[in-house]
């Protein structure tokens, strides 16, 4: 980090890396954590100092980019990025510290890219040079998502509608260093690798590639490489149009969701299948473009183009460069433009697996899990887009095909609510059937039922008669006796116990007896 001295924040890592600061610290930080997990003062103080390291790291990064940048462009784009510095330079420091994970990241929006609109035309328009503006959905006077959210939104290619015109993105924003080399490009940690086993179903990302499967050992593994982009942006020369009828669109793929390892616990009958949930749970959120063939993307000015297109032959700068007439210096450098690769966001949080045996109807699946979403957010008493699902195909325990269902956290880091579904799994079945029961009698899924938002392309994907069948037989096989039948039950073990001898056992059981009843069977016989 470069940061100017004395800044603010350097006095406060500096503060904090003061060893009397935890003497200090140790009783106002003891009252606030009472009973809570938070005890250790030494661990709380390094950890905020790490956050906050890893936050001004981050704005370096992306202010010095920019201001490489800028030095490069001709005279007409720079004055652009000299206005997005100034806002970036101006940003409130809540909704900062907010974005880059510092404050809590539950009600906060993380991981947020934006979409850089500025263009030619639009080179002098500024919304506000007010610091104190906020909005939920701008940053640096940008449009701007959650990262899952703009991998399929702003993905290049796609066409992006905002107040009232149509841009379409060109490629993504560089927050790193050119490569003056063709070893610089290995440096570029926004380049990772992803990686999915074929016989068990885990995934997991890394900066390094995997060779075999963590979870089962197996080779047998689907690799690929993907960028995390810092945001997206237009063509500098491109022109907005307000054709809005038939904007394109990039259908995302599903995300790949994992309990990395977690370990299996039995359903409450073994039966059934089984569930495991995990604070360290990987959701992998990714774009491999319209024919899902993956993007080239040249490193030296950002512009992407799906694998197999023209569309980085002899390309044009996305910025104008100094002196360059527009033509960008990376077609003359082999390594510059890259293979296919994925725009992906990985985000650690928590997730909860339920693994229903031979559950081999994805259909069924999907209606079962967007019920089971439902019912935990309200039995957790928060909203729905709180939490997300996901199924993917699996193995059970001996081996048969069968569906996992996911519910995870949508916030980073989490918010403890998914591994809440195995709390009172029977409770949340039951407000799943009522879920699972529509009150217009779909024959499929619809919005009275279990088709949410954000499960919209699988509208036609949906079995929720299929689904309800499943709830109402686990339900029937982990059902605890109704309080009539525990009423009448001593009445009932009376009869066996006199007309034991003479059916000549020495124990007579109901061969239906569920355990709670068995349980009060052994105290009757005296």
């Amino acid at each position: 980090m470069h940061l100017p001295q004395p800044s603010p924040v350097g006095r406060f890592l500096q503060w904090l890396r003061d060893p009397s600061t935890a003497t200090r610290m140790a009783p106002p930080i003891a009252a606030l954590t009472a009973g809570s997990r938070v005890s250790n003062i030494d661990a709380a103080i390094d950890d905020t100092r790490a956050k906050f390291e890893e936050a001004c790291q981050g704005f370096d990064k992306a202010w010095n980019g920019l201001s490489q940048q800028k030095a490069t462009l001709a005279p007409d784009a720079r004055k652009s990025v000299e206005l997005q510095i100034k806002r970036m330079c101006r940003e409130p420091l809540l909704s900062e510290l907010g974005m880059r994970s510092v404050l809590p990241s539950h009600g906060f929006p993380t991981g947020v890219m934006s979409f850089v609109t500025s263009c030619a035309a639009t080179r002098d328009r500024t919304r506000s040079d007010d610091p104190s503006e906020t909005s939920r959905n701008r940053r640096y006077d940008f449009p701007s998502r959650p990262g899952p959210v703009a991998i399929r939104e702003y993905a290049p290619g796609a066409e992006v509608v905002i107040d009232g015109l149509v841009w379409t993105s060109a490629g993504v924003t560089l927050n790193w260093q050119r490569p003056a080399h063709q070893e610089g490009v290995r440096e570029i940690q926004s380049i990772r690798h992803a990686w999915s086993c074929r016989e068990c179903g885990e995934s997991d990302c890394g900066r390094e590639d995997a060779e075999a499967c963590r979870a089962c050992g197996s080779d047998a593994l689907e690799h690929q490489r993907f960028l995390e982009p810092a945001g997206f942006r237009v063509d500098w020369l491109e022109k907005p149009h307000a054709e809005t009828n038939v904007p394109v669109y990039i259908v995302p793929e599903p995300p790949q969701v994992s309990t990395r390892g977690a370990r299996w616990e039995p359903l409450l009958d073994p039966s059934l299948g089984r569930g495991r949930s995990t604070g360290d749970g990987l959701v992998f959120h990714h774009s491999r473009g319209a024919a899902r063939s993956g993007y080239r993307i040249c490193l030296d000015c950002g512009r992407a183009a799906e694998d197999g297109t023209t569309g980085l032959d002899d390309h044009d700068a996305l910025m104008p460069t100094k002196g360059g007439a527009g033509h960008c210096s990376g077609n003359s450098k082999q390594y510059a433009i890259t293979g296919a690769l994925a725009l992906g966001h990985e985000t650690l949080t928590d997730v909860a697996e339920i693994q229903p045996v031979a559950l081999v109807d994805r259909r069924i699946a999907l209606a079962l899990g967007s019920a089971l979403r439902e019912a935990l957010s309200r039995a957790l008493g928060i909203e729905t887009r709180e939490l997300g699902v996901a199924v993917a195909e699996r193995r059970n325990s001996l081996g048969a095909a069968t569906h996992s269902i996911f519910i995870f956290d949508q916030s980073a880091g989490g918010a403890g609510y998914a591994p809440r579904l195995f709390d009172d799994l029977p409770s949340i079945l039951k407000r799943a059937r009522e879920q699972l029961t529509c009150p217009v009698n779909c024959s499929s899924a619809c919005s009275a039922c279990v088709l949410v938002a954000d499960l919209y392309a699988d509208t036609d994907k949906f079995d929720r008669i299929g689904a309800l069948d499943l709830v109402v037989r686990m339900l029937a096989a982990v059902a605890a006796p109704e309080a009539i039948d525990i009423l009448r039950a001593p009445l009932i073990f009376r009869w066996l116990r006199k007309y034991r001898r003479r059916l000549g056992a020495r124990r007579v059981w109901p061969r239906t007896a569920p355990p709670a009843a068995a349980a009060g069977a052994r105290a009757w016989w005296g």
